[in-house]
């Protein structure tokens, strides 16, 4: 019953594990665990391979888990088993001392066996696996059961030349300490296994031999098949020697598949438990394979800055992360600049045996790290001699930004196109920002600018703030500054800078309008009285006494004559700065003052006169003598002297005024005279004198010589009818006509009859009668207040006389004259700027006048006062032109104005019209026109692709049109960048450097920026920037390599490779790159910096990793030259290295990787003609420096690439291959006079990688051929 018991025990364990086995393998009876694996597969992937031999886990350079569940069931009722559930786990891991394992299984039985001990249970596993040697292993074990303790002991033994893929033997003890009483029972395992086809599908066989407790001897015989390493099927067969009763002929089955690259298996099984029942389990391992292949995993926990300042970063701060599958063996840490030349080493050849290893460093920096790039190299490699280099790049800057700062000290931005714009010139060195701020005197910034990645560009400050109002007066400082990445900063100030935008004004008012240099004058002196004007600022001034040509006479200076403050009140004698009297004329006062700010405010007085002469005149009569029987007066003509007041007397003998005239400055006054006085009486017969006396402005009195009139009498019995004038017109509030009837000695007056008749048409329109009056009135109205219409009329007055006679007297003809002059004016352009530049300086008004005999034009602002006044006799000029000043030839203030035309006909009609307003601007336009690059490449790289052109204006409201341009050298337009009227004081236009298409860019040269501003008072600017450089074209590039082939091996012949570097480009320089690529097209070294090289690069064959160049190798260059602007110029070319002998230890080697085989095939000449030819050429080459060392033995080993990584590849294919390979190289050297007893072939296939396989760019190293002399 006991042997029963433990053959049934061993059944059901050796069942459950079995389904599991995707190799051609099956678990052998009596586990600790149901999870058993095939010990000897190169793949392996179940981790419960651990619990039947634990020596298996040995060959597992990688973690693994597997997770399973299954279960037994019984075919029939009667069957000697029950059901059975289990689930089982295993884990992996490998450690630098070996690998360790644990496991965990528990199972059930719902349906008792009565002869079994337990129905239930659970086991715990762990131990260790270690590699003794390059092909034996073992491995020891603990298990914990509900009953019990054991341990368990194994070996494996690999023979990798046997068979197709090699072989294995194996042998385990397990459950130690078990007896058979318990359903684990020791058990004693060994068998056999063999791969024996590789392709195009493996297959391999097996034998597993195992005792129970010595109570039954089983034999175990499988078969695997897998397809490319994706699907497996297995067939196993478990026999019990001593109970062949209970054996199944139908195998266990069960198909495996993995998933994916990162490991995931599932598996399902089916398989009979002996005759009794059937098994049924699904698992899934999570592994990457056996081999650890992957170098470690380096990271920063920080990223590492682009640029480090030994000024403000004194330490590269690092905090390293290295991680891997297993432990870390070594790292080390290393900074090369840019001439290759190590500046930090550190390493640990003996971290903390983990797989994590974090290492903070604190890296010195100082001066002497010039600037420049640098590379951080940092290498780790693990447990199985697996190594990997992370390379990182930063800058070195420990250069602060530099720069020079010019500004103006005042402006004024007030519009009035003078120190409107504050330039401000800066340079500098090229930063990633650069920052200005304008801030006033508390420091609060009111504008920011801003530049990227460029110097920092001279520009204009129209003195408005961020929000674009200007700023108010006041003091203000301006600040450039520049933070670099590497931390260094720069900062200037330049102040203070002053804004006075107040409008500088001045009004001068004169004491009188005219003075007298003549002693008797009263008005010997004039006063010019200033007020309303601006002291802060001011820092010189002149008062001058000008003609109307602008002629000095006498001048104050507020520097010469030592004057501390501008005066309010100037007297002025008349005496120049000769102390002469000044001749007579137009004078005024002009003042000039000159402020900080710029400004210079210019203001004239109003014309005064001095006059040292009297006034004088001459003056004649019509006819000496007056008579009052024919009705005719006398007309007195005068011809007197201007700037005075005229009056005219007429004087009787005894000189008593009995009639005077009004003459005022009419110089060619008409007077006629009627015989009447003062009173209105007929002045008696008699003889009268006639003087015209003037007084002028300065009180001297002047008189012409008298002239004689004789008043004849009037004779008795004579009726006159007299009339006030001769001319009448009827709209006039005091027009009118009076009739005086004059009679001498012609007796009583009984009736009259007074009537006024058309003398054209003969109608009466006016009549009376009654008592005869002294005069008769008439307003030009008929009898019923009618108007009556112009013409001619005459009035005629009848006397009836007591005697019965009638007397009738006739007047003059009266001319009545209701209709105005006619006139009309007009004013264009209807804005002007009298600022002279000739350009719309004037307006013009245009006069249609007709009508009048006086005529009076006046400029008068919107407010209606008059500031220039115009006087004509007759009708007025057709036009007038107006300079913008007033009458004391002072410039308008700007604003707007009309023209006033006044006019007056000898009937006193008055007419008053005015032109449309015109618009005095006389400000004078200015602008700038900047760009913020000196220099682009319109390339589309992303930098310096289009240049902004920044165009500023004192003012642009009343722009008319503007253009914006870009033209060449010869002022040639290239592209219009914009035109229209509407246009930002601060406006911002992009140039991609394109032309008028904006398709096709302009060609390389130099461009300007060019703006033209109409505006529409007639004021025009055209204004052109600094030239910019469009430069697309990449540098020219020359470069020099000597000697080729080149053979860095130390000899002193050829060891170093001497490269000459240069580069022509319109832009300077800014970067340069060469790179050495191998074979593959990796970067194997490269050198680079900001600028050229001056002397040679001097290049040993190494490169930061220590790595020598390969012999007899084509490589390639790439040299990348960028100038400041990115334009980036590329050159390729080609050097090859010589066959070279290195030292290796205590051994000579040359390591040959460009002898090219065609795929699994050791024919030398078997590929293209151009491949053949150059195998040949390396074999004679290899073959002459063989000879120089005649006295050494040459083992030549053939290495290859193991593209799946799995040991099976390396037995069934690598290194037969390999060894056929150095074969072959063999032969061709004995062919070419190498003695054949000096040497000897080994393929050593992947077994010696010079870089890991799965490193596909690099992986072509590890397929080469090595020459190993050794004496």
């Amino acid at each position: 019953m006991l042997k029963k018991n433990c053959l049934l025990g061993a059944l059901i364990i050796t069942l459950m594990v079995a389904p599991l086995f995707p190799e051609p393998f099956p678990s052998t009876t009596s586990l600790s665990l149901p999870g058993a694996y095939n010990l000897w597969s190169a793949s392996s992937e179940d981790a419960r391979q651990v619990l039947v031999n634990p020596a298996g886990a040995a060959v597992l350079e990688l973690p693994q888990y597997t997770l399973a569940l299954g279960g037994l069931f019984p075919k029939t009722t009667y069957s000697e088993m029950g059901a059975v559930t289990y689930i089982s786990g295993a884990a992996v891991y490998p450690l630098s001392f070996g690998v360790l394992w644990g496991g965990i299984e528990g199972h059930a039985s719902p349906k008792l066996i009565p002869e079994m001990k337990s129905d239930e249970g659970m086991s715990l596993s762990t131990g260790i696996s270690k590699r003794l040697g390059d092909t034996f292993y073992a491995g020891l074990g603990l298990t914990a059961f509900a009953w019990g303790m054991g341990f368990s002991l194994g070996f494996q033994q690999d023979f990798p030349n046997l068979g197709a893929g090699g072989s294995s033997l194996f042998g385990s003890i397990i459950n130690v300490g078990n007896g058979t009483e318990t359903p684990y029972p020791f058990t004693i395992v060994t068998g056999w296994k063999t791969l024996l086809f590789t392709n195009p599908v493996e297959i391999a066989g097996a034998l597993q031999l195992a005792s129970p407790a010595f109570q039954e001897f089983l034999i175990q015989p499988s078969g695997t098949i897998t397809l490319g390493n994706i699907l497996t099927l297995s067939l196993n067969w478990n026999l019990a020697l001593f109970n062949g009763e209970m054996n199944s002929l139908f195998p266990a089955i069960s198909l495996a598949l993995k998933w994916s690259e990162q490991g995931f298996i599932p598996r399902f099984r089916v398989q009979p438990v002996w005759s009794q029942g059937i098994g049924i389990e699904t698992a899934v391992t999570l592994s990457r394979g056996e081999k650890d292949r992957q170098g470690p995993a380096i990271e920063l926990a920080k990223p590492l800055e682009m640029v480090y300042s030994a000024k403000t970063r004194p330490f590269i701060n690092l905090d390293i992360l290295i991680k891997d599958d297993g432990p870390i063996k070594t790292w080390e840490l290393s900074i090369q600049d840019e001439q290759g030349l190590s500046r930090f080493t550190k390493s640990d050849p003996q971290p903390k045996n983990t797989a994590l290893v974090r290492v903070p460093i604190s890296i010195p920096l100082d001066t002497t790290w010039p600037d420049g790039e640098y590379r951080l190299f940092i290498s780790a490699q693990d447990i199985h001699g697996n190594e990997s280099t992370r390379t990182l790049s930063f800058n070195v800057d420990s250069t602060p930004p530099q720069a020079t700062l010019i500004a103006d000290t005042i402006f004024s931005p007030n519009g009035d196109g003078v120190r409107d714009l504050l330039k401000i010139l800066q340079s500098g060195t090229k930063e990633d920002l650069w920052t200005g701020t304008i801030q006033n005197k508390e420091g609060i910034p009111v504008r920011t600018y801003s530049w990227e990645a460029m110097s920092p560009p001279e520009f204009v400050w129209d003195g408005r703030d961020n929000t674009g109002t200007v700023v108010s007066d006041g003091t203000y400082t301006y600040t450039l500054s520049s933070i670099d990445m590497g931390g260094n900063s720069f900062t200037t100030t330049t102040g203070p800078i002053y804004v006075d935008a107040k409008p500088r004004r001045l009004q001068i008012s004169l004491s009188s309008g005219a003075m007298s240099t003549e002693p008797s004058s009263p008005f010997g002196t004039i006063q010019a009285r200033f007020s309303d004007y601006i002291l802060e600022g001011l820092t010189n001034w002149t008062i001058k006494v000008v003609n109307a040509h602008g002629d000095s006479f006498r001048s104050w200076l507020g520097s010469r004559d030592r004057l501390d403050q501008f005066p309010s009140i100037l007297q002025f004698n008349g005496l120049s700065d000769q102390k002469e009297p000044i001749p007579d004329g137009t004078y005024r006062f002009e003042v000039s003052m000159e402020y900080t700010n710029g400004d210079t405010l210019i203001q004239r007085s109003p014309f005064f006169t001095v006059q040292s002469q009297k006034p004088a005149g001459l003056v004649r009569a019509s006819r000496s003598s007056l008579s009052f029987n024919n009705n005719e007066g006398i007309t007195l003509y005068h011809d007197l002297s201007p700037e005075a007041e005229w009056r005219g007397f007429i004087r009787d003998a005894n000189q008593h005024i009995i009639k005077s005239f009004n003459l005022g400055r009419n110089t060619e006054a008409v007077v006629p005279w009627q015989g009447d006085t003062d009173s209105g009486q007929l002045a008696e017969a008699g003889t009268y004198s006639y003087v015209a006396e003037g007084i002028n402005s300065v009180g001297l009195t002047g008189r012409t010589n008298p002239i004689r009139i004789t008043v004849e009498p009037l004779q008795k019995g004579t009726l006159l009818l007299q009339a006030s004038t001769q001319l009448l017109s009827s709209r006039s509030g005091e027009g009118r006509v009076l009739f005086t009837p004059r009679y001498q000695d012609i007796g009583t007056i009984t009736n009259y009859q007074f009537t006024i008749r058309n003398t054209q048409s003969g109608a009466v329109v006016k009549e009376d009668t009654g008592t005869l009056p002294g005069t008769f009135n008439w307003d030009g109205r008929d009898s019923l207040g009618i108007l009556s219409p112009d013409g001619s009329y005459q009035a005629q007055l009848r006397l009836a006389l007591a005697k019965g006679s009638i007397l009738s007297a006739t007047s003059q003809p009266i001319i009545l004259d209701a209709t105005p002059p006619q006139a009309k004016v007009t004013a264009e352009p209807v804005i002007f700027s009298p600022n002279g530049d000739g350009k719309q300086d004037t307006a013009t008004f245009k006069i249609g006048a007709d009508g009048g005999n006086q005529w009076t034009g006046s400029v008068i602002t919107s407010d209606g006062r008059v500031i220039k006044c115009f006087n004509w006799k007759g009708n007025p000029p057709a036009s007038i032109i107006w300079d913008g000043t007033d009458d004391g030839n002072s410039h308008a203030p700007d604003g707007t104005y009309r023209f006033r035309l006044e006019g007056l006909d000898l009937a006193g009609n008055r007419t008053v019209v005015e032109s449309n307003p015109v618009t005095l601007d006389a400000r004078r336009p200015a602008a700038t026109i900047t760009s913020d690059l000196t220099a682009f490449s319109p390339n589309k790289d992303g930098f310096a692709d289009s240049v902004k052109i920044r165009l500023v204006s004192a003012f642009t409201d009343g722009l008319a049109h503007f253009i914006v341009e870009i033209r060449d050298r010869n002022g040639t337009r290239v592209r219009r960048l914009t035109e229209g009227t509407h246009l930002d004081q601060s406006a911002q236009f992009l140039w991609d450097g394109s032309l008028d298409d904006g398709l096709t860019i302009a060609l390389d040269g130099e461009y300007t920026p060019w703006a033209q501003l109409e505006y529409a008072k007639g004021d025009q600017i055209t204004l052109s920037g600094k030239a910019i450089r469009l430069d697309r074209t990449p540098p020219n590039i020359s470069i020099s390599l000597g000697p080729q082939p080149f053979s860095p091996d130390g000899d002193g012949v050829n060891d170093v490779l001497s490269i000459t570097l240069s580069a022509e480009d319109a832009s300077e320089i800014n970067g340069w790159k060469l790179s050495i690529l191998d074979p593959a097209g990796s970067i194997f070294t490269s050198f680079s910096g900001k600028t050229l090289p001056p002397e040679p690069i001097l290049w040993d064959g190494y490169n930061l990793n220590n790595e020598l160049i390969e012999a007899a190798q084509e490589y390639s260059y790439i040299v990348q030259v960028r100038d400041v602007l990115g334009n980036m110029a590329t050159k390729t070319g080609s050097l090859s290295t010589d066959v070279f002998v290195i030292k290796d230890g205590d051994r000579l080697k040359i390591r040959i990787s460009s002898i090219v085989f065609p795929p699994n095939s050791s024919n030398l000449f078997g590929m293209d003609n151009e491949t053949n030819q150059r195998n040949q050429a390396i074999l004679d080459r290899l073959g002459v420096v063989l000879k120089k060392y005649a006295s050494y033995r040459i083992r030549i080993e053939g290495h290859g690439v193991n593209l799946s990584g799995t040991e099976r590849e390396e037995r069934t294919e690598l290194e037969a291959l390999s060894l056929e390979r150095a074969r072959a190289v063999m032969a061709a050297l004995v062919e070419r006079g190498i003695e054949k007893n000096r040497i000897e072939a080994k393929g050593l296939g992947g077994r010696e990688p010079l870089v890991p396989h799965t490193d596909e760019a690099n992986r072509w190293k590890n397929r080469r051929v090595e020459f190993i002399l050794m004496r």
